[in-house]
């Protein structure tokens, strides 16, 4: 029988998205042989994950508090980036999945997840759409020109999620595009390698 300290362990180990009881107890006796000053780093970084973070006030994602100024994260405070462009993605995975490509200059918005068909939108998610809606609508008002990229997954969740954004979003000056050929069908971006978010990304329609 496991000792409880380990089972303790690997329970919360096993509450995690892709990692099951067997894969937890793996990991659980792998921390068991490191050394004393690995765990103590573990679990110093465990404990100060959420105090040590923030979301950026304008697109959602999560970032260093440190790296927040005027409650704008780095890529959202620099002038160089077009503000009138703006990708939206599933999560900060699918975010730095595209800014590892090189060929994005716009912003972006995390929508922090996808919509399921079988149950409505949560409170959560009419926010943002509501928000991103009001966003590109002061872009057009002040005689700009906006394109929302709808860089999500296409799964039917992906699918589903894209469909709703861009009926909220409709406006003679915001331009509604989808990433290009490449992602195959029911893929999701976080496992696709970067030639093909480039390429897809550039190919946008």
């Amino acid at each position: 029988m496991l000792p409880y300290s380990v089972k303790n362990l690997i329970a919360y180990f096993s509450q995690l998205p892709g990692i099951g009881q067997r894969q937890a107890t793996r990991i659980v006796f792998a921390l068991i042989n490191k050394p004393e000053d690995f765990l103590e780093g573990f679990g110093e970084g465990v404990a100060r994950l959420k105090q040590n973070l923030t979301r950026c006030g304008n697109c959602g994602r999560i970032v260093e508090k440190s790296e927040v100024h005027n409650k704008l994260c780095s890529i959202c405070a620099d002038p160089r980036r077009n503000k009138s462009i703006i990708a939206i993605v599933k999560n900060e995975i699918d975010l730095d999945a595209l800014e590892e490509t090189g060929e994005y200059a716009g912003i972006y918005f995390v929508f922090g997840g996808l919509l399921n068909a079988l149950t409505k939108p949560s409170a959560a998610q009419e926010r943002k759409i509501a928000f991103l809606a009001n966003k590109t609508q002061k872009i057009a008002e002040k005689g700009g020109n906006a394109e929302v990229i709808l860089a999500l997954d296409t799964t039917p969740s992906g699918n589903l999620t894209a469909l709703y954004i861009e009926k909220h979003l409709k406006h003679p000056h915001v331009k509604v595009t989808r990433l290009g050929q490449g992602l195959p069908t029911g893929g999701e971006m976080e496992y696709a390698d970067r030639e093909t978010l480039k390429n897809s990304l550039l190919g946008r329609r």
